[in-house]
């Protein structure tokens, strides 16, 4: 029983991200097309918050299967993600010579849609406890 609901928060988690990469990909590349100036920024915008949401998908999935390291892997995940905008941020500024607020903008809606979806399963109280 544990199991089929450990598969049902792993499903909802991967439909959730996909979902919003799959939007961001599209707005992306409309934006590429139209806005030539800023194709860098998008560029790796999009990539490192590509990135952002499969690092979501993976920590979720870990800090659902192990009963007592839930915490340690979220916390794990925003670490990582520290790790990733900090990147991005500066792989913009050094490539391309340019400002980031594309790229930041980018990187904090995307923090805020992992942040979102990891929210609403723990809140659904769709997280194993260890008492399980």
């Amino acid at each position: 029983m544990k199991r089929l609901a450990t598969l049902a928060i792993e499903q909802k988690v991967r439909r959730a991200s996909f979902s919003v990469i799959a939007v961001l990909v599209v707005i992306a590349a409309i934006t590429v097309i139209f806005v030539p100036l800023w194709r860098g920024q998008i560029l790796i915008g999009t990539l490192a918050g590509v990135l952002l949401l499969l690092l979501t998908i993976w920590t979720v999935r870990r800090a659902v299967r192990s009963n007592s390291l839930g915490a340690g892997w979220i916390a794990l995940d925003y670490l990582l993600k520290i790790a990733i905008l900090a990147l991005a941020v500066v792989s913009v500024r050094l490539i391309f010579h340019e400002y980031v607020l594309v790229t930041a903008v980018i990187l904090i809606l995307c923090v805020i849609a992992a942040t979102l979806i990891q929210t609403s399963i723990a809140f659904a109280g769709q997280l194993p406890s260890s008492n399980d």
